[in-house]
């Protein structure tokens, strides 16, 4: 009878734990969600704000400067080039908009937005970038979203720290998941080392749009040997923790 309380006891106890500790993860997800909602919310407000309030002004005053009529040569040198200062700047502009908020994702979804986002690395980094993918994929744009920002955040890595000449980036479904695989010829580093020194922000940022897909990432990179992730999650939406 002692062993049969003590069994119930015990089974209690370890449900509880399990209980709670489903209710801490969830609790936790939801505020690296909140986090992550805020923060594309303000970059869309950034976004906005450049485009429909900056751009207008930068073109406005080349406009203005254009029609300034100068007499002598040094003069319409200094107009022609604080012009070109100005198309720069209306350049640059619409690429720190476009990084904030692409407009490509939500108009033609999120395989347009990764070929635009390769094609200007490649242009701008001189990166070759191998892309392969299945054209069924069908996710909702807050997914999209995340799957864009977490290759984002893969590109961003490997041009800055790596010393890749090519990365590989597949993108694929079976019946029920997604997988992103990507993998360059970089350096590598050591993952520990790197998470030990503090220096694991970028990693931290691709596991928490992982969870908020419902998935799960895993990093591997040797030094002098490169980099390879994986992504696997769900090709639907689901509260994975509700259901456990």
């Amino acid at each position: 009878m002692a062993a049969a309380v003590l069994g119930t006891i015990v089974i209690y106890f370890i449900a509880s734990l399990i209980r709670h500790q489903r209710i801490n993860v969830k609790l936790n997800q939801e505020k690296v969600e909140a986090e992550i909602i805020t923060l594309e919310n303000e970059r869309r407000r950034i976004a906005a704000d450049l485009h429909d309030e900056v751009g207008p002004m930068l073109s406005g005053i080349k406009l203005m400067i254009s029609s300034l009529e100068v007499d002598n040569e040094s003069g319409r040198d200094r107009i022609s080039k604080v012009k070109e200062y100005i198309d720069h700047s209306i350049q640059r502009m619409r690429e720190i908009s476009n990084n904030l908020l692409p407009a490509v994702l939500e108009k033609r979804g999120i395989l347009e937005a990764l070929h635009q986002l390769f094609v200007e690395c490649q242009k701008v980094h001189g990166i070759m970038i191998q892309f392969s993918y299945d054209e069924n994929i069908m996710l909702s744009s807050q997914r999209q979203l995340h799957l864009y920002r977490i290759l984002q955040e893969i590109l961003h890595n490997t041009i800055k720290h790596s010393e890749a000449r090519t990365l590989r980036v597949e993108l694929l479904k079976s019946n029920k998941s997604i997988s992103l695989y990507t993998e360059d010829d970089g350096k590598g580093f050591d993952i520990q080392d790197r998470s030990q020194k503090g220096k694991g922000l970028g990693m931290r940022n691709l596991h928490s749009r992982a969870e908020l897909l419902s998935g799960n990432m895993y990093i591997e990179s040797v030094p002098s040997k490169g980099t390879r992730i994986t992504l696997n999650f769900p090709s639907h939406e689901q509260d994975s923790l509700s259901k456990s």
